[in-house]
């Protein structure tokens, strides 16, 4: 158990401080996907007085202020379907053998907790629904001496979506370029339920509006970084955007307002709702920097709300909401569309039964060619919108609240397709 490894390596003694520092890695594949495995980690090293660092290159590191305890940093990369490769690092002021040993002890945790957990969704998973890493059939026994029942963490219901697959097939655009931003469990702030599902989703219906895959950048998760959003806004879009290209940009996550200033902010993986300043993204440098691209045009959708009020929207804790005093609003642009997800005092929110935001649901149904109002073959921002604002407000009126996406854009008659 990690708890006990900690515990028998933290003890200083004399011979523990006539040890050199020496430093460990092992590598294993375990079954399981990456946030399963770091939130596993960060609940068992939290045991003991660690400190939790997750990194811009990916890295988790977990440190002490006791020089006799273990520091480790954990690197991560996809294995096969449903298993994620595990690069443990340890350094201490130990032998070499003890510190090979407590990786081992760390590694062989992670991976019966994960096996824990593939008993307890086989047992629970409702018929007909996907199964979790293990895959159809597989065969997980209890192992003896073992509760019959472990510890179970909630389960969302099954859902079942129709727009998963777009049935857009539009000829290639070369020119064209897109980030893609989707963030669901954040390092410091609440869940944005389905963003990164969100995000996904949108991915495949730019490749079917003709956008070359090795254009689009997907950040989700702990990618998704303040650092990531400047590297790829404001460095790669700017060196590869042409005058012939059309530049999409979507995000599906928590938006927060200064309580100050009323500045709007879109909130990395990595953002924290105290200091915005320095950890969130702002909204108006996100449209300036894409209305000063070379571009021909650019689409913007948000997922996002920016009241504080709840839904997909933070504040600093003690706060209260601002409501109708966040600057939302996309500057004056020919160039610049930008699709929000509701009125800037309200609040978004998710379609469960269909596992995604309620915006981008219809969104996405919109581009299936519900949209298409006039039945000519093609989709027209000002037609997604129509189909949109009518369709999201009828169904957050059916969740008792008002939503309201609204739209910026000079010309509502620009075809998407």
């Amino acid at each position: 158990m990690i708890f006990t490894f900690l515990s028998l390596l933290s003890q200083p003694n004399q011979a523990l401080a006539e040890s050199r520092q020496v430093t460990v890695t092992t590598t294993e594949v375990l079954q399981g996907s990456l946030l399963e495995i770091t939130d596993l980690l960060q609940e068992e090293f939290s045991r003991e007085v660690y400190t939790r660092a997750h990194m811009a290159d990916g890295t988790w590191h977990f440190d002490s202020q006791n020089p006799y305890s273990a520091k480790a940093v954990f690197r991560f990369s996809p294995a096969g379907e449903g298993e994620t490769e595990v690069e443990m690092t340890a350094t201490q002021l130990n032998n070499e053998a003890a510190l090979r040993s407590w990786e081992e002890g760390v590694l062989a945790h992670l991976r019966e907790k994960l096996r824990q957990a593939r008993v307890v969704a086989e047992r629970t998973r409702p018929e007909g629904a996907v199964p979790g890493p293990g895959g159809e059939g597989s065969s997980v026994d209890e192992p003896r001496g073992m509760p019959a029942e472990p510890e179970q963490r909630p389960r969302r219901p099954a859902f079942s979506s129709d727009v998963e697959k777009p049935g857009l097939g539009a000829s290639a655009r070369p020119e064209d370029f897109a980030v893609v931003v989707g963030i669901e469990k954040y390092q410091l702030v609440p869940s944005a339920d389905y963003g990164e599902r969100d995000a996904a989703t949108f991915k495949e219906y730019l490749l079917g509006l003709g956008v070359p895959e090795e254009n689009v950048v997907l950040l989700t998760g702990p990618k998704a970084t303040r650092t990531g959003l400047v590297k790829y806004v404001e460095e790669w879009l700017p060196l590869n955007a042409t005058p012939e290209s059309r530049v999409y940009f979507f995000f599906s996550g928590h938006g927060a307002p200064d309580p100050k200033t009323g500045k709007a902010f879109l909130v990395p993986w990595d953002g924290d709702p105290r200091f915005l300043d320095s950890s969130g993204y702002p909204l108006a440098k996100l449209f300036e920097g894409l209305a000063g691209l070379k571009a021909r045009e650019v689409v913007v959708a948000l997922d996002s709300c920016f009241s504080g009020a709840g839904g997909r929207s933070v504040l600093a804790k003690g706060l209260r909401p601002l409501v109708a005093k966040v600057k939302t609003e996309a500057p004056a642009s020919k160039k610049l569309s930008v699709l929000t997800a509701s009125a800037a005092d309200e609040v978004t929110g998710s379609l469960e039964k269909k596992g995604h935001g309620l915006f981008t649901y219809y969104l996405l149904k919109g581009l299936q060619g519900e949209a298409d109002a006039d039945k000519d073959g093609h989709v027209t921002l000002g037609e997604l919108h129509a189909y949109a604002a009518k369709a999201v407000g009828k169904a957050a009126r059916l969740q008792n609240r008002e939503q309201t996406p609204e739209l910026k854009a000079a010309d509502h008659g620009l075809r998407l397709y």
